[in-house]
């Protein structure tokens, strides 16, 4: 794997963290904390309940799992939480993660993507991971803009139109 060609590609999945970022908090901010809590039935999670996953699945994938730490990630307690802290928390929390996803994946060595290692049970490469994780933060992010919208129905603040800017793909 030459860095050559792969630098396109670590390009592509830094754009999808922060254009995942970038909608996440767009539509944390329309809501108010009791609402990112709101469960829209018993069994599912809410919207800090993804924020919270995502950001322990990112963290074990893309930090620990690429820099080879041992991961503390307690992926129950991301689904058991409630209501313990505002969309300020929350949203400092995934901002702090996103920071840390970013410097491993635009620093990390072409060795280390080719490297193989064991990540929550699987064996993958540092490339694997990574193409692992950020779809993952990718598709949750699909679902806490649906739940936005849901929440907030006409009230809902859409932030792309179709005569939008276009220097970069939307998420």
């Amino acid at each position: 794997m030459s860095s050559i060609r792969i630098q396109p590609l670590i390009a592509e999945l830094l754009h999808l963290v922060d254009a995942a970022e970038h909608r996440i908090h767009h539509c944390v901010r329309q809501l108010s904390d009791e609402q990112i809590w709101q469960r829209p039935r018993p069994e599912m999670n809410s919207i800090a309940n993804q924020i919270l996953h995502v950001c322990g699945n990112l963290k074990q994938w893309s930090v620990d799992g690429m820099l080879g730490n041992p991961s503390d990630r307690n992926r129950d307690a991301e689904f058991a939480a409630d209501r313990s802290g505002g969309k300020e928390v929350v949203l400092d929390k995934l901002t702090h993660t996103l920071v840390q996803v970013r410097k491993v994946v635009s620093e990390v060595p072409v060795e280390q993507l080719e490297r193989h290692r064991v990540i929550q049970g699987f064996e993958v490469t540092g490339l694997g991971a990574l193409m692992h994780t950020i779809p993952h933060l990718v598709g949750h992010t699909h679902q806490i803009m649906q739940l936005t919208r849901w929440i907030l129905g006409n009230d809902y603040q859409f932030d792309w139109t179709p005569d939008g800017d276009r220097s970069s793909v939307p998420l």
